[in-house]
């Protein structure tokens, strides 16, 4: 098919995105639009892509990527179209490609050494969004600005207060951005420099952003053991006092106490909609793979990244980060521990080995490119396998060292029916899949997590604790909450749905054949079952297989 013909879908089972029944129809492509939905459109010369027995949907918008990280060396954006997912929002968790500059150079170093993100920064949108235009990429692409680059720019790496000068720099930062077209602020505050940045500094970037109507989205401090007081009430407290839309990042509650904790969570967040008038939504990313992250980035603080080698080298450092990392373990999953455990304060170096003990046996190694062996292995292998003889902290620091910080990890942690589960189900909550492109080894979820989703959720089910099979969502209800969802919650005027005068992104897809076929040992394979994906009218997939077409854009906000 060439770009310039006019295409007609024909008779598939149209489901438009807005949660409603889908029907039987026609849809005729001219250009990058969509200009009928209706049975039975005449052909008129239109080249025909047959869709009798198949579903076609709008296109996935994945509310929460990291593919900026690696876009410049991914551009034909292969683990994410071939699943359907046409437009990916990226810059997230405070990190990210831009903006850049000479005062974030350690940062953008640490960046690269945690998620395996590609050299190649900018200095601000305007040369990100010159730079893709010029490679081309598959896959549309909407950029928030990271809250960590922008304090790294200003900051660097240092553990301080900005002073009035540097806030009044970092709102200009800000300023500046959203007028080139970004769509919001991100922040990662499990991440240097987010964990270091102060609630006043968030509040007053995000009113800066709120003058553009844009969206606050973060990855919060806290998904364990405070979540409540350090998680969602900061959250709460930055969207309320700068009065902007907010959006929390993958909600999870990572905990014993999960499902009591998600219930607490939830009943807070509807109080806030309801009753308090905040405009907050959520996005999660659903059950089965673990996800990926950065070990040195999770664990380690800013100050570490300023020298690594030494710093990790150092016997007396050494000692400093181990001590930071139990700390930081600790208030993450075992401040709401029972009492019993959290007794054992009185007793560190008993709680010390506990916690590092539960640490290496819930972690798993999925890219460390210096020992290729590891992918796969839970830390606690790892370590005996490497290290033996040493204690569990000496040997997480000696993996990082020899790994220059460049290990990823999944982590087993999620309460399925007592807390995903619960959490996805709610009328505030979207899909996401948290993918990120990495040329290393990767999460299954980067290739199928969408499939997966509606696999699980949909057609499929789950196996509840009584054993049964339950469908979480209907497929009009799942598709919603991919498309025409995280539309509304960006206000995204012309993608999410299947009507005239929207962009052609679209979906034409075998609700029987899809299948995920990614696994931890071979996580590179691509979802069957997807026929076609069309980007801004083009057929990217084509009989489901990649047209080397490169018809995304970078998307820029327009406040009304």
């Amino acid at each position: 098919m060439k770009k310039e013909e006019t295409i007609l879908i024909r008779q598939g089972l149209v489901i438009d995105g807005t949660g409603e029944k889908g029907e039987i129809s026609d849809i005729r492509i001219e250009g990058d639009s969509i200009v009928e939905v209706k049975p039975d459109i005449p052909v008129n010369g239109s080249k025909i892509v047959e869709a009798k027995g198949k579903i076609v949907r709008p296109g996935t918008i994945d509310i929460h990527h990291h593919a900026d990280l690696n876009l410049k060396n991914m551009p034909l954006c292969e683990p994410s179209i071939h699943q359907g997912m046409t437009t990916l929002v990226t810059n997230q968790c405070g990190l990210g490609i831009f903006p850049s500059d000479k005062s974030s150079g350690a940062y953008d170093e640490y960046v690269q050494k945690g998620f395996g993100g590609a050299e190649t920064v900018y200095e601000d949108l305007d040369q990100f969004r010159e730079d893709m235009e010029k490679t081309g990429i598959s896959s549309n692409i909407i950029p928030y600005i990271a809250q960590g680059n922008i304090r790294a720019c200003e900051i660097g790496l240092e553990e301080r207060v900005a002073t009035t000068e540097e806030m009044e720099n970092m709102k200009t930062r800000v300023r500046t951005l959203m007028g080139q077209g970004a769509w919001g602020l991100s922040s990662g505050l499990v991440y240097p420099t987010g964990s270091n940045t102060p609630t006043d500094e968030l509040i007053e970037m995000a009113r800066v952003v709120a003058e553009y109507d844009g969206v606050y989205t973060s990855h919060v401090r806290n998904e364990g053991g405070e979540i409540m007081k350090k998680g969602w009430g900061e959250f709460k407290e930055i969207c309320q006092k700068s009065e902007i839309r907010g959006h929390y990042s993958h909600i999870s509650v990572i905990s014993g106490q999960a499902k009591k904790t998600t219930q607490k969570l939830i009943k807070e967040f509807k109080k806030a909609r309801n009753e308090e008038n905040l405009q907050i939504t959520a996005d999660a990313s659903g059950c089965g793979d673990t996800g990926t992250t950065s070990l040195a980035m999770i664990l380690l603080r800013d100050w570490v990244f300023d020298d690594f080698k030494r710093n990790l080298s150092d016997p007396k450092t050494r000692k400093k980060i181990i001590n930071e990392i139990y700390e930081k373990l600790y208030q993450m999953f075992f401040a709401d521990a029972p009492w019993y455990l959290r007794s054992l304060r009185a007793s560190p170096a008993l709680l010390k080995k506990l916690i590092f003990t539960a640490l290496s046996k819930k972690v798993f190694v999925r890219e460390a490119s210096n020992h290729p062996e590891t992918r796969g292995k839970m830390l606690n292998v790892v370590f005996a396998e490497l290290y033996p003889g040493k204690n569990i902290a000496n040997a997480l620091l000696d993996f990082l060292l020899e790994e220059d910080g460049n290990v990823l990890i999944g982590i087993f942690h999620k309460d399925v029916w007592g807390s995903v589960i619960p959490l996805i189900s709610q009328d505030f909550v979207c899909f996401s899949t948290d993918g990120i492109f990495n040329p290393g080894n990767t999460s299954p979820g980067t290739y199928q997590k969408n499939v997966e989703q509606f696999i699980d959720l949909v057609r499929d089910g789950l196996t509840n604790p009584k054993g049964e099979q339950v469908k979480t969502f209907s497929p009009e209800e799942a598709i919603y909450k991919m498309t025409g969802f995280p539309a509304e919650i960006l206000k995204l005027k012309d993608r999410g749905l299947i009507k005239p005068g929207y962009k052609a992104d679209l979906v034409v897809f075998d609700m029987d054949e899809l299948k995920c076929n990614a696994t931890d040992s071979d996580p590179k394979q691509h979802p069957s079952g997807i026929d076609y994906v069309f980007v801004n009218g083009e057929p990217v997939i084509n009989q489901g297989i990649h047209s080397g077409a490169t018809p995304g854009r970078v998307l820029l906000h327009n406040p009304s």
